[in-house]
């Protein structure tokens, strides 16, 4: 079941959007909720700070009471897990503004071919399935990054490393900013690494390793955080 939350001002949007999801779920095959707002207001926020499984957020950015990015940011700060999709008339002025704010959003579209774009955005969410999405800002650059692949980050020459299974990536943050951003399921091996425990096939502090499941090996690990990650599988 996935749980739609959509907000714009003008009513002929959400009309598009609610017909675009409608078809979506008939060609992938998945039962869904729905509730929309033509502004962001006090039901809004309520139903922001409802527990739902698998919510996705449609939102307007130019509303006349509040900025949708700056919602999204708000949004953020209890909910982490949820998907967010910007929608703006004027996407490319948004952009700078997109890019460097701290919500962890999945895309950003034009409203100009809204049906064609959108249409395909869920179809590609719905088959890989929901996944929390890593929004970096470094540089003036955006990296995109799904949590659950990354394997470990680590510290190095006053960047971060981000290691996933093909490639890694070095982005001008600290490790402690990153930790803020990452599920319960990210623990620190070391001052200067954090470690997926769910992407962990063994590790030896005695060894000074950590192996994962493809058979990549971190040797970042210390007596000062191995009992966290004892604790974790107990």
């Amino acid at each position: 079941m996935y749980n739609f939350i959509v907000v714009d001002d003008k009513k002929e949007f959400i009309d598009i959007i609610v017909k675009i999801i409608e078809n979506s779920s008939k060609k992938c095959k998945y039962e869904y909720n729905l509730k929309s707002f033509l502004d962001y207001n006090e039901d809004f926020y309520k139903t922001v700070y409802t527990y739902m499984k698998n919510k996705i957020y449609i939102l307007d950015i130019e509303v006349p009471s509040a900025n949708g990015i700056q919602v999204a940011e708000k949004i953020s700060l209890t909910d982490k897990d949820s998907t967010i999709i910007f929608v703006s008339a004027y996407e490319d002025a948004y952009m700078r503004f997109i890019v460097k704010c701290s919500a962890n959003y999945y895309c950003s579209l034009s409203k100009d071919n809204l049906e064609v774009e959108l249409a395909i955005k869920l179809e590609n969410l719905i088959k890989r399935g929901i996944q929390k999405i890593i929004n970096i800002s470094s540089n003036n650059m955006l990296y995109q990054v799904v949590e659950n692949d990354i394997l470990y980050i680590e510290f190095d020459k006053g960047k971060i490393v981000i290691v996933n299974e093909n490639y890694s990536v070095s982005v001008n943050k600290s490790l402690n900013e990153m930790y803020k951003l990452l599920s319960n399921n990210f623990l620190y091996s070391h001052k200067a690494c954090i470690v997926n425990m769910l992407q962990i096939a063994n590790y030896s502090l005695s060894k000074q390793e950590v192996v994962f499941k493809n058979d990549k090996k971190c040797n970042l690990i210390s007596r000062k955080y191995v009992k966290n990650m004892d604790n974790f599988y107990k």
